[in-house]
């Protein structure tokens, strides 16, 4: 990034203007690395050196400072866009979504979706599954649940990870029949399981002492294609220590060895 900046400091010396990607790529460049504050001084920079900041710009940094969880600093951003007349796109409100869950600001994130729909942004699938992975994550599963069946209902496409993070906030509270059931629905909304969410259900049955059905899983999972991976062994194998299983974890030992 010195070397990056060096250039910029050159192009400036020469009377060639940087432009706002310019500008942005460096930002992200600096975020990425971890100077937020370098980051900072280039975005103030640009008003000195006569260039307009744009939505680019300020999702830029905005991303920024969520990623070091100063989310207080990106809302602060994102008020300043709007004093500038500047429109804010769906990412800028993925991030700040992003970010305030991250931070367990739930209703802060309810807040900001509610002016995100009246200031006629629209929602993408990413959104939804933003929403419905942070409600989960933060513990508001019955409102998770409520997101997710007004968006069927309302016909909004959702991804795989939507239906991850709903199945596995319903294992978490004790609702393993609804979470086997909407799991048992992904086919026919035209998703299948990945190996995150076997991972998910076939804790689930472990961890509720079903483990035929968390062995079938681990069948059905082969049999589809989808690769076991080191947390689907080591859920089972506990699962199987757990419920006195122990010569089945021999076994699935051996199936792991084979695979590696």
């Amino acid at each position: 990034m010195d070397e990056a900046s060096r250039l910029l400091d050159l192009m400036i010396q020469r009377g060639v203007r940087p432009n706002a990607f310019v500008y942005s790529t460096l930002i992200d460049g600096f975020c990425l690395t971890g100077e937020i504050d370098r980051a900072r001084e280039l975005f103030v920079s640009m008003d000195i050196n006569g260039c307009m900041h744009n939505v680019v710009t300020y999702n830029t940094l905005i991303n920024g400072y969520c990623k070091t969880k100063d989310v207080e600093e990106s809302l602060n951003l994102y008020s300043e866009m709007l004093s500038k007349g500047i429109r804010p796109t769906v990412v800028t409100y993925n991030t700040l979504f992003h970010g305030l869950f991250e931070i367990h600001q739930v209703e802060h994130a309810l807040k900001l979706f509610d002016e995100m729909q009246h200031s006629d942004v629209a929602a993408e699938t990413s959104t939804y599954n933003t929403f419905i992975d942070g409600l989960c994550k933060n513990g508001y599963i019955v409102e998770a649940a409520e997101l997710f069946r007004t968006l069927r209902v309302l016909k909004c496409e959702l991804g795989i990870e939507a239906y991850s993070c709903l199945i596995d906030g319903l294992c978490k509270i004790g609702k393993l029949e609804t979470a086997w059931e909407l799991f048992q629905s992904l086919p026919r909304v035209g998703l299948m399981p990945n190996v995150v969410t076997y991972n998910i259900m076939i804790h689930g049955f472990c961890n509720d002492g079903q483990m035929d059905k968390a062995h079938d899983l681990f069948l059905d999972m082969e049999a589809k294609g989808v690769a076991p991976n080191c947390v689907t062994f080591n859920t089972l194998m506990l699962g199987c220590i757990r419920n006195n299983e122990t010569s089945k974890v021999v076994e699935l030992l051996h199936r792991m060895d084979e695979r590696n």
